[in-house]
Formats: C-alpha cells, structure tokens, sequence
C-alpha cells in the first residue's frame, strides 16, 4: 500500500468525560529513531497514540524487500485492531525519530469499552474510515500510474501540512526519494524520474526541502477523481 499522512485519532471523538478517562488510563513510553514498538507476529497487548514523533508501520519480505504501509503522524492512533479480534500484529512498528506515544494496555482497554458503549460505537466508525482507505488505495495502484501515485500523494501532503503563500502552496517534505520508493512500491530512480517530470510540467517546484505547488487544482487533475479518500 503506501502513505497516508494523518493525525486521526478515535480517541478525540469521544465525549470529553469518556475521553478524559482513557487518556488517565494511558501511560507514556519514549523511543529513539529506528526503535521497535512491536514486530510482525508479536501478540496484541496494547494500543498506541502518538504524542510525538512518527511511527512507521510496514513489512519486510524474507529477501529483505521492505514494503511501507503508513507513516503514524501526531495525534494518530494505531495498534487496536489486534485488541478487537485477538490476532498478531500483521506489521512492523518502528519509531521515526524521538518519538513518544501513549499505551493504553488490552486489560483496561477491555475494561473502558465495557463500562463504555461508545468505546465501541467511535471504533466501529474509525476502522470502517481506515477500512474505505484501504479500497481506495487498492484502486489508486490498480488504475494509476506512478506519475499519478506521487502526484496524489504530494497533493495530500500539501494539504495537510502546507501554508499558502503568494497564492501558492508549500510544505517542507521529510521523505528521502528512496522513502518515497518504499510508501509507492517503486524504485529511488524512477521517483526521481516522475519528480523531475512533474517539475518539468510546472506542477511542483522543489527547492531544497521545500516542494512548492502553484495550483492545487492542476496537480489534482494529473491524477483526476478516480479515488476518494472520504
């Protein structure tokens, strides 16, 4: 699959009394780059929100090929399907720099979610959101080329994190070519290829660490309607 940048958290949807009381049932542990939250396999005993930092979820082939399903931003919650059906973890968890998350335990999340009915309710909403991503971008890589795919993800890092300025739209990118490679299941050249064709369309302009886009709506059109993210 690849990335989707966000800071979704079911946490923050419940009421604020429901909320108050799971975040009092959480507790902190701080990582450093390159750490292991929990691997492939392992057994499902807790549940993640990020504090700080980013989390990578992926998994990596017995040959070594790692392939990159999301990229966890702040505020985003992970980790709680294995708490809802009891089955290993399906990926690779690793921190992105100095990161720190809040751990709410399988043993009090069973608790809040029986003593709360709308636990339950706000989870069921959260998963089928994630579920509907899903699809969409099952159908981005069986109907989009390459160019398409790196386009749509520039526009969503655009806007979620950029600042419009002189009628433009730029935000600072934090993904090496090779990092783009993994979340788009491509090469680090061919990213470089389609990069420098997209500049060469005017369509982003790259200084740096900045990547600028002149016209949201132009860049949507390289990749048209086809997936919807609601």
């Amino acid at each position: 699959m690849d990335i989707f940048p966000t800071g979704e958290s079911w946490i923050a949807n419940l009421t604020p009394l429901i909320r108050e009381e799971v975040m009092a049932s959480m507790s902190f542990r701080n990582y450093c780059h390159g750490e292991i939250i929990y691997s492939h396999h392992d057994e499902c005993n807790a549940l993640f929100q990020v504090e700080r930092g980013q989390v990578k979820l992926s998994h990596t082939s017995p040959d070594g090929k790692e392939m990159v399903y999301t990229i966890m931003d702040s505020k985003a919650c992970f980790g709680e399907m294995g708490l809802i059906d009891g089955v290993p973890r399906m990926t690779d968890a690793v921190a992105e720099g100095a990161t720190r998350l809040h751990v709410l335990n399988k043993i009090d999340f069973d608790t809040l979610r029986k003593k709360h009915i709308e636990i339950t309710d706000t989870l069921l909403l959260f998963v089928a959101r994630r579920l509907r991503l899903s699809f969409s971008l099952i159908q981005e890589v069986a109907f989009f080329s390459l160019r398409q795919r790196l386009a749509r993800r520039i526009h969503v890092f655009a806007q979620t994190y950029g600042e419009i300025t002189n009628n433009q739209t730029e935000f600072t990118n934090t993904l090496s070519q090779e990092e783009f490679g993994k979340l788009l299941g491509s090469s680090r050249q061919s990213i470089n290829k389609e990069m420098k064709n997209l500049q060469d369309l005017g369509l982003i302009i790259i200084n740096g660490h900045k990547i600028c886009i002149p016209d949201m709506e132009k860049l949507q059109a390289e990749f048209g309607d086809l997936v919807r993210y609601e």
